[in-house]
């Protein structure tokens, strides 16, 4: 990515729960979570290398300017994808809401492609309990009490 001339590689994977991981992803949520994110990652000026998740949380791997926070970029991702099914789903569901905390863990270039691969296979990994334990969020952070 060029910022102003200059050249920028930050890569930041992104993970983030339902609240109290109630497993309410399905797959028209996560159709919408995708299109949103998508879409914020434009708006913003990110490039989106990888997007994944299961019923209760999700992994986004991007590559993003450097004037933005992760913070700011979770932010802006959980919050309008959860208008967005809020409004898809209104009135025959209950409210769709994301635990307050995130993860984000710094990719190094040299990482990318295999945390990508991580990321494209999570459905596969959960389903078969083969997961890295650094790149899930464990249950302490980001929890409602």
């Amino acid at each position: 990515m060029r910022s102003s001339g200059n050249l920028v590689r930050i890569y930041l994977h992104f993970n983030w729960s339902t609240k109290n991981r109630v497993p309410n992803i399905d797959e028209e949520s996560e159709r919408i979570i995708m299109q949103v994110v998508r879409s914020k990652a434009i708006e913003l000026g990110l490039y989106i290398v990888a997007f994944n998740g299961t019923q209760d949380h999700i992994h986004v791997l991007a590559s993003m300017p450097p004037m933005l926070s992760p913070s700011e970029v979770v932010k802006h991702f959980k919050g309008a994808s959860a208008f967005a099914i809020n409004k898809a789903r209104a009135p025959r569901m209950a409210r769709f809401e994301w635990q307050r905390g995130f993860a984000v863990i710094s990719v190094s270039p040299e990482a990318v492609k295999r945390i990508r691969k991580y990321i494209e296979g999570q459905k596969e990994h959960h389903a078969q309990n083969q997961l890295i334990s650094d790149l899930e969020m464990d249950g302490e952070v980001g929890t409602d009490e």
